[in-house]
């Protein structure tokens, strides 16, 4: 009996948290509404994963980020900051469709890989085959859950030849590159029927070019 009050302390404490970050919440989507992305990407909360909304935090956060970036404003930190942000709304984020809500699992993992894709491209040596090998696993990952998808198979095969590089430089060092080389084309010409009347359709035009260009180089692929 002695505990009770206790107990009812630490329920009222957590309904209060949770209801706090519902409430911050709430003001990150009327400012996503109006399109005040600088906003949100500059408001700093804290809250546990365990704690209602605050995945859909994380995420809205994330999303505000990589539309600031992708509108060429301080791409860099924007990009770190969607990537950061979205990482850990997806890992908190347990139901993509809860009742009257859905938050578009396949949008969110398309932008991230596009947030890590764009922010390697800023970066190099160390930091960006780093980059590389994260958008190989979160697409890895993106196409396990969306079987298919386009954005999926496209930032996948794109983070599989942008490791490659080093080995198109200097082929002596990878014997079997050809071979990695081909698969890769393969898995791309598979899905490029069904990406010819989508956004993808260039993306997987320019990569099979550079695919075949690296082909191209080395004798034993002719």
């Amino acid at each position: 009996m002695k505990r009770t009050p206790c107990i009812s302390a630490l329920v009222l404490t957590i309904f209060f948290l949770n209801a706090c970050t519902c409430a911050k919440l709430g003001k990150f989507k009327d400012h996503s509404d109006n399109q005040d992305y600088s906003w949100i990407a500059s408001q700093d909360f804290s809250c546990q994963a365990s704690d209602e909304c605050c995945n859909q935090l994380h995420l809205v956060k994330g999303d505000a980020c990589y539309r600031l970036a992708k509108a060429k404003q301080n791409e860099k930190d924007n990009y770190r900051c969607a990537v950061r942000e979205l990482e850990i709304g997806i890992a908190q984020t347990k139901q993509w469709e809860v009742d009257h809500l859905n938050l578009n699992r396949a949008q969110v993992y398309e932008n991230l890989c596009e947030s890590i894709r764009n922010l390697q491209d800023l970066e190099t040596g160390a930091a960006a085959e780093q980059l590389a090998q994260k958008l190989l696993a979160t697409s890895q990952t993106f196409l396990s859950l969306e079987p298919g998808n386009l954005a999926a198979v496209y930032y996948l095969s794109s983070a599989k030849f942008s490791l490659l590089r080093p080995c198109v430089l200097h082929p002596e060092n990878c014997p079997t590159l050809c071979q990695n080389l081909k698969a890769i084309d393969t898995e791309l010409e598979r899905s490029m029927p069904d990406a010819v009347q989508t956004k993808y359709r260039e993306n997987f035009r320019r990569l099979h070019l550079d695919i075949d260009g690296a082909k191209r180089s080395l004798a034993e692929c002719h």
